[in-house]
């Protein structure tokens, strides 16, 4: 029999930084239920080099892999069982899709696992992983229709079911009430494999990927926007997730109750066809969380004065050398042409 191959293919923000950690934390107790979580092809314990999509940012700086670089040696491994992940897989064309899983499939018995998070969920998390990443400039609701329409899991899923089958695609929603035990490393290990949860497995309880609280996430979109250079930015994302001012309660939403129900509604008949056709689920419910609720207290505002001086004030006293680049950007950007860079710049100016 053709070894079995299972790709997680994310989708990103579901997780998949602690699934991959904890993968290749615990290769050795994997080793031990037939399942190799292998190295070919790892950047920062992911699979990355072996996705058949590459984006555009990382074209000609990582040394991607063919399938037939890596699939017959891979294939004359001792378990019977391999696991790889990467969330860029979510991500491919569909006549990308095809073709890999042609070639994948001479060497391997191929399956596909797949989280899907609420797309009012995804969306802010997303937006929040790209202001931290240094690539987003834009106000969510600038791009809001752009991301309802990229988020159709639909569109995502039916092409690998048309390359191997639907029944060699596992669906699960990314929601901790729907997790085996309430953690999605076991949820993956009891789906994917039948394994159950022991003492043996090793796994860190600390969030590998912290999001930035709304007010922190507008201040670094500004800075966002007096520095293209995304390297340079980055420095400020642990230095502003370090601030005391956590977000409460649902005001921590960058979208308004409304603004996730449009999304909802947009999603409902995508979401039951994703239910039903691929979990078997006739109620045509693949999320269980409770709607949002109009009458939710939400501030419009992201950025108040209070947090914008709390959080330079925060600068000053704990990164001095950070709160010195950035007086410096705001100088730059208060004296350059483009206005979005002058708005920017007079509006950290009236926190700095």
């Amino acid at each position: 029999m053709a070894t079995e191959l299972t790709i997680h293919i994310g989708m990103g923000k579901t997780g998949t930084t602690a699934i991959q950690n904890f993968f290749w934390d615990n290769r050795k107790p994997l080793k031990k239920h037939g399942i190799l979580y292998p190295k070919v092809g790892t950047m920062s314990n992911a699979h990355h080099l072996l996705s058949p999509h590459i984006p555009k940012f990382l074209q000609g700086q990582w040394n991607f892999l063919e399938p037939d670089q890596w699939c017959e040696r891979l294939s004359r491994s001792d378990e019977s069982r391999i696991l790889i992940s990467s969330e860029l897989m979510a991500w491919t064309q569909p006549e990308q899709v095809a073709t890999f899983c042609r070639r994948v499939s001479k060497f391997f018995d191929l399956r596909i696992i797949i989280y899907l998070r609420r797309q009012d969920d995804i969306i802010m998390a997303t937006y929040n992983q790209q202001i931290k990443a240094g690539v987003q400039k834009r106000d969510i609701h600038h791009i809001l229709d752009g991301q309802i329409k990229r988020f159709n899991y639909v569109d995502k899923i039916n092409p690998w079911a048309e390359a191997i089958g639907k029944d060699k695609i596992l669906v699960r929603p990314y929601e901790k009430s729907q997790f085996h035990l309430g953690d999605i490393r076991p949820d993956l290990l009891h789906h994917a494999y039948g394994v159950l949860w022991s003492d043996q497995f090793q796994r860190s309880e600390l969030d590998p990927n912290p999001r930035l609280s709304v007010s922190a996430m507008e201040f670094k979109r500004l800075i966002n926007i007096l520095d293209h250079n995304a390297d340079q930015t980055n420095p400020f994302n642990d230095a502003l997730a370090g601030c005391a001012r956590p977000d409460k309660g649902s005001a921590k939403d960058i979208l308004s109750p409304e603004d996730r129900i449009k999304i909802l509604e947009h999603s409902t008949e995508i979401n039951s066809t994703i239910a039903r056709e691929y979990m078997g689920r006739e109620s045509g419910t693949l999320f269980e969380a409770a709607l949002p609720n109009p009458e939710d207290p939400w501030k419009e505002t992201p950025l108040s004065d209070d947090d914008g001086q709390a959080l330079c004030a925060h600068l000053h006293s704990r990164h001095p050398h950070l709160h010195k680049r950035l007086k410096k950007l705001i100088t730059e950007g208060r004296n350059s042409i483009p206005p979005l860079r002058q708005q920017a710049a007079n509006q950290l100016a009236r926190y700095c």
